[in-house]
């Protein structure tokens, strides 16, 4: 009867406190490593004034200032192929669009098959700094008449796969033992939530602790899980269940526009014996499994909100149970530079 009654009414316990429990309940603590993943620490040509027809190389240094392993970081130089490849043709070559363009001097930074190389997080507990990488580009700049001068902006766009997470334990009691702890003055177990740092953040929502009845000894509850850009670049996601899937997301010759402003969301209770006492309801399901494309409002944020069904709820003391969600993601940022071509008289073999 017992389960009848809990079929009927869904027993959709919310995430409520019980009256005065916010007063004794531990507070939630947490930890967040600084950076946005990887950085562009300096982008500049070799000397900011050149003339026409002078050879130059534009230099890139990367590193990765997130809490996780950046993966098939690669870069691509943009604004200067059309001018600068059409004077000197035999530095560049024909991308996939047919058009000119020059690819950076070093192969693993380059876009095009066998390139690509990670760079590792830092290890503050064995006191390491995140990796570091250089990339360079190799131009002559285009004729310009004595007499004139003309000033470029190049960009460079930098892709690496990622992913971000968040970790949080949330308190779980009984009416009774909540009641118990509220008369005598007690405290419940802090809430520890733990974050990954990188260009995408996520972050739980939903506090403890979370009340059942005695009889029942499961709930449904609300579980809210925000996820915010803050890099300043783009996030993409495509097919694949896994951070190695997402490469060349953000690229439109191999996923097309639909895959930007978009990650891929994946939702779990630690280990495979807690996933047992814990499940996603409806159609949220699908976040357990493979996970699913979460579309960013303008390329920013968003928020989803599912119902988790938790059982086999202890009766006596409160328990706490691991909530963990993670982010997939192709990401890339730009950054530009100047440079000032000075026109001169080029001479000619006769």
């Amino acid at each position: 009867m017992a389960a009848e009654h809990f079929s009927e009414v869904k027993l959709l316990f919310l995430a409520l406190p019980v009256l005065a429990i916010i007063l004794v309940s531990g507070c939630t603590t947490g930890n967040t490593t600084s950076g946005t993943g990887v950085v562009v620490k300096e982008f500049a040509p070799e000397f900011t004034e050149i003339y026409a027809g002078e050879p130059v190389n534009f230099r890139l240094l990367l590193k990765n200032e997130g809490s996780v392993e950046a993966k098939n970081v690669h870069a691509e130089l943009l604004g200067l192929d059309e001018d600068w490849c059409s004077s000197d043709a035999t530095k560049c070559e024909t991308s996939t669009g047919n058009r000119l363009e020059r690819l950076p001097n070093e192969k693993e930074c380059q876009y095009k098959l066998g390139g690509g190389f990670n760079m590792l997080a830092p290890d503050p507990q064995r006191g390491t700094s995140g990796s570091s990488h250089i990339c360079t580009w190799t131009y002559t700049a285009p004729p310009i008449q004595k007499g004139f001068t003309i000033t470029y902006t190049p960009t460079v766009r930098v892709f690496y796969s990622y992913n971000s997470g968040v970790v949080k334990l949330i308190n779980f009691g009984s009416s009774s033992e909540l009641r118990t702890i509220q008369d005598t003055g007690g405290k419940l177990p802090a809430e520890t939530k733990s974050q990954t740092s990188g260009p995408i953040t996520l972050d739980i929502q939903t506090q403890g602790p979370v009340r059942f009845w005695q009889d029942e000894q499961r709930v449904i509850f609300p579980l809210e899980i925000t996820i915010t850009n803050v890099g300043g670049g783009v996030a993409c996601a495509a097919g694949g269940s896994n951070v190695e899937d997402m490469k060349d997301a953000c690229k439109s010759t191999v996923s097309g526009e639909d895959a930007k402003n978009k990650i891929k969301l994946r939702i779990n209770f630690g280990s495979d014996k807690s996933s047992e006492k814990m499940k996603l309801l409806d159609e949220c399901e699908m976040f357990m499994s493979y996970g699913k494309t979460i579309s960013l409002w303008k390329g920013q944020s968003n928020s989803i909100v599912c119902e988790v069904e938790a059982s086999a709820l202890s009766l006596g003391a409160t328990i706490q149970r691991m909530i963990q969600a993670t982010a997939d993601y192709e990401y890339y940022t730009d950054t530009s530079s100047s440079i000032k071509v000075i026109g001169r008289k080029i001479t000619t073999n006769s």
